[in-house]
């Protein structure tokens, strides 16, 4: 092999080098980011958890969807779990 063809190789293969090292970091960062939405999400249940209390899962279509006293009632609150559920 001539020495221009053993040049082209060597540097062709620092490209593909380099570009795999830019690949793996774009990597690790997509990592860091899915781990950083998956804690958001964690908080976000939690939040939403504590919002709804401890009531549990109530037949909110028997009941009227009103705002009262500055608090949901419990069938609204069910129809945001539900719809949080449903995005």
């Amino acid at each position: 092999m001539d020495f221009s063809i053993q040049a082209f190789c060597k540097i062709r293969s620092l490209d593909l080098e380099h570009e795999t090292e830019e690949l793996y970091s774009r990597v690790k960062d997509l990592e860091n980011v899915i781990e950083d939405l998956q804690s958001e999400i964690s908080i976000l249940k939690m939040q939403n958890e504590e919002l709804l209390g401890s009531s549990g899962p109530t037949d909110f279509t028997s009941t009227p969807q009103t705002f009262s006293g500055g608090k949901f009632t419990d069938s609204v609150r069910q129809c945001a779990v539900l719809n949080w559920n449903v995005e």
